[in-house]
């Protein structure tokens, strides 16, 4: 929330992060000010807002969703069985709770099992080319069928198993550490967007 009255956002006419208010006075087809609700997708709890950048006074819309609602999805398991980010986060606990692992999963151990096992995704493509990569991963069902049958494996399968257990690894962490994993992205990500600037970053892959 902006200082004067609005949210931090990204304006295109400044090219930069800059708190925008909304609009009160725009009404939309439906009538409601400052605010129209999609009736297209109502299950999604999403809107458009009128926005107002508080520097350059240009409108634009906002697609924007419920927060409450976001937090309800990411809590809820799926239908098909599946646990959320969260859930999977407990699973993860109790499973070394059960074993007594708790005693190893320490914060520098569990750093040091991340980058071993990172080590390990990156060895399976170390001596490959970008292309030679692309070309195994977009294999057909038939020729991944063939690989599997004469390397009992394939490349797809063995990096989805290594991404897997760093992933395992990195929930491990947050836990031991209380660290909100989806918050904490999504604030690095706004600080990314800061720094990176499309302006100064695009085409670009130097360090800002």
């Amino acid at each position: 929330m902006g200082k004067d009255g609005g949210t931090q956002l990204w304006c295109s006419n400044c090219k930069s992060i800059q708190i925008c208010r909304v609009d009160s006075n725009y009404s939309g087809l439906d009538g409601d000010r400052g605010n129209v609700v999609y009736s297209q997708v109502p299950d999604l709890n999403s809107f458009r807002r009128p926005r107002i950048c508080n520097n350059c006074e240009d409108l634009f819309w906002t697609d924007e969703v419920n927060e409450e609602w976001i937090g309800k999805l990411i809590s809820q398991e799926t239908d098909s069985g599946l646990t959320t980010l969260e859930g999977l986060q407990e699973q993860v606990a109790d499973f070394a709770t059960e074993r007594d692992w708790d005693q190893f999963h320490t914060v520098k151990n569990l750093i040091l099992a991340l980058i071993g096992e990172v080590g390990e995704l990156a060895e399976i493509v170390q001596w490959m080319t970008d292309q030679e990569i692309q070309e195994k991963i977009n294999k057909t069902p038939e020729q991944e069928l063939v690989d599997a049958i004469q390397k009992h494996v394939t490349l797809h399968s063995q990096l989805e198993e290594e991404v897997a257990d760093v992933f395992i690894y990195l929930l491990r962490l947050s836990t031991v550490l209380d660290i909100n994993l989806i918050s904490a992205a999504y604030a690095k990500m706004s600080l990314n967007a800061q720094r990176y600037t499309i302006e100064k970053s695009k085409g670009n892959a130097e360090k800002q």
